[in-house]
Order: structure tokens, then C-alpha cells, then sequence
């Protein structure tokens, strides 16, 4: 071999020689095995990291989303939470006005009993009065408002209960304001007014005509008075009768009802017509002389079913003792 291609190619020492082809070895070994394996890790790594990454966005987005909602189910729950208050106060208040309602129902029934009671005494001083025993009260079972928790039952069963007092309250009082009407009507129409005052001359019954001295049966009673003394009704009713009617002169006829009839006669002037109304104590007429008579008096007669009766049965005490003077005097 000759020098120059020793110069070029030297033989390696086997010292020097062995160390480079480890290293070399290595080399090859780490590029075949390990760098594509530290490629794949790293290749790996990095697609973990960008897919944990996008992971990681759509998670959050997903709490930003869960979060809202929350956040709107709390406002939910609040608003149902101020509108339960509310109901709670609307309830309340209900409370307080049923209460109060309460206090009225159990105030207005104290005052029904003591009208009922009021009612009683009424009735135990009106004689004859023949009114059904069931509408004198009201019977049941005495229920406070709340007593039983059901507030809208309690309420209609004190409302009906009421109800039902009202109305026998009701039937009751029409009952006796019937009966008192009709006894005002009775009363009014009897006639139980003295016609004038005056002097009585001549009673009702037999008696001595003054005019043929025989005995005869008087019809009425005789009451003397001046000319143009006023004659009042001795009670309520209609004027069926006013004109001149034989002896009796001028004459009124009132009809107040329940078969009872009065005559006014011998009067001087008639200030009534026919068919008129008039009330107990109205003027009529005025006291005369016309007809078949004696002097200035009203022949004053009572008819019951067209009997004469006697007028004095019917006029009061106080009348009597007021206007008819018993004993004809010119004094």
C-alpha cells in the first residue's frame, strides 16, 4: 500500500476505535428506537393538550350555561318566594277581616236576641193575638267564626244561621205590625169620641116624647149645644149619608166599617159631602135646629149591624167626663 493511501486510510488504533463505535452505536439505537418514540409521546402529548384544551372550553361553556340557569332558577325561586309573601300578608289580612267579621255577626246576633226579647214583650202585651208559635224564635246550633278552621264554612253557616233569624225576625214582626195595624183601623174607626160638648138632655132607651107626652123608645143620645157648635167624628170612616132626611133635618151617616154606623142629626149647616173620608175628630158639621126638634142639639146615634146600641158604651171615660155635662142646667 503505498503512502499516500495509508495517509488516507489509517488503520484505527483498537484503542481509539471502540469508544466511536459505541457512541455510534448509541446513535443509531437512540435514532432508530427512541426519537419515535419520543416523537409519538410528544405528538400525544400535544393532541392531549389541545383535546383537553377544547375539552375544557366546551366544560366551561357548558357551566357558564349551568350557571345562568341557576341563576335564573334563583330569580325564579325569589320571585315565587315575594309573591308567596304576598299571599301570605292577603292572607292575613283575610284573617283579620274574618275577625273582625266575627265580632259583627256575634254583635248583630246579640242585638237579635234582645229584639227577640223585645219581640216577647211586645207580644205578652197584646191581648188575642193568634200568631203561629213558630215564628216567636229561632233555634240551632251557635258556631263561631274559625271555630272549626274552615273559615268560608264557618262564615256560610253564620250567614245562613243569621239568615234564617232575619227571617222569622221578619215573619214575626209583620205578624204583630198586621195585628197592631188592623187594632189601629179598629180603634180609629170606633167611635169612641163624645160629637160635641154639651149638655146631655135625653139618653138612649125609653123616654117620654116631648112632643105627644107617650112613652117611646129613643134610639140615641141627645147632647144640647148653641147654633154653630162644631160636630166632630167620633171616628174614622167614609160619609155614606149627608143631606136633609126627614125629621132628623140635616144629617151626616158615617160608615166605619165592621157593621158599625154613626148619624149626626138636626144639624144646622153639613160641611162633608158624600163619599168623603174622614178621620176620628174631624169637623162635619155644625149643631142646628132642623127637622123635628125642640131646641138647638145633635141627636147623635150608634148602629151596630143597623141595631141601634147606646152611644156611651162606646164613648170613653175621659170623653164623658170631658164634653157631656149629665145634668142640663142654663147656668
Amino acid at each position: 500500500m503505498s503512502d499516500n493511501h495509508r495517509r488516507f486510510y489509517r488503520q484505527p488504533d483498537d484503542e481509539d476505535y471502540t469508544p466511536k463505535v459505541k457512541k455510534s452505536f448509541y446513535i443509531l439505537v437512540f435514532l432508530l428506537f427512541i426519537s419515535p418514540s419520543v416523537l409519538i409521546y410528544t405528538g400525544m402529548g400535544i393532541y392531549d393538550y389541545y383535546r383537553l384544551k377544547y375539552m375544557h372550553e366546551v366544560k366551561a361553556g357548558e357551566i357558564t350555561e349551568l350557571k345562568n340557569r341557576i341563576n335564573r332558577q334563583r330569580e325564579a325561586i325569589e320571585e315565587r318566594e315575594e309573591k308567596l309573601r304576598l299571599f301570605s300578608e292577603q292572607i292575613s289580612k283575610q284573617h283579620r277581616h274574618i275577625g273582625r267579621f266575627s265580632d259583627t255577626v256575634q254583635t248583630f246576633k246579640a242585638k237579635l236576641d234582645d229584639l227577640m226579647a223585645f219581640e216577647q214583650q211586645i207580644r205578652s202585651n197584646i191581648d188575642d193575638l193568634n200568631i203561629a208559635e213558630e215564628l216567636t224564635g229561632i233555634g240551632g246550633e251557635s258556631i263561631s267564626v274559625g271555630g272549626s278552621g274552615n273559615y268560608r264554612k264557618d262564615m256560610i253557616a253564620q250567614l245562613k244561621l243569621l239568615d234564617r233569624a232575619v227571617a222569622a225576625r221578619k215573619k214575626g214582626f209583620e205578624s204583630i205590625f198586621k195585628h197592631l195595624r188592623q187594632q189601629r183601623r179598629l180603634l180609629a174607626s170606633t167611635p169612641t169620641l163624645c160629637p160635641i160638648k154639651g149638655f146631655k138632655t135625653s139618653g138612649f132607651g125609653f123616654r117620654i116624647s116631648p112632643f105627644t107626652g107617650l112613652k117611646e123608645f129613643h134610639k140615641g143620645l141627645d147632647i144640647a149645644a148653641r147654633i154653630g157648635t162644631e160636630i166632630r167624628a167620633t171616628g174614622e170612616g167614609e160619609i155614606v149619608y149627608a143631606g136633609v132626611n126627614g125629621t132628623f133635618g140635616k144629617m151626616i151617616e158615617i160608615d166605619h166599617g165592621n157593621g158599625i154606623v154613626t148619624r149626626y142629626a138636626h144639624a144646622h149647616k153639613i160641611l162633608k159631602k158624600r163619599g168623603t173620608w174622614v178621620k176620628k175628630g174631624d169637623v162635619i158639621a155644625r149643631v142646628g135646629n132642623t127637622g123635628r126638634s125642640t131646641g138647638s142639639h145633635l141627636h147623635y146615634e150608634v148602629r151596630m149591624n143597623s141595631v141601634p146600641v147606646d152611644p156611651e158604651l162606646y164613648i170613653s171615660k175621659t170623653e164623658k167626663k170631658d164634653k157631656l155635662i149629665l145634668r142640663y142646667s142654663l147656668n
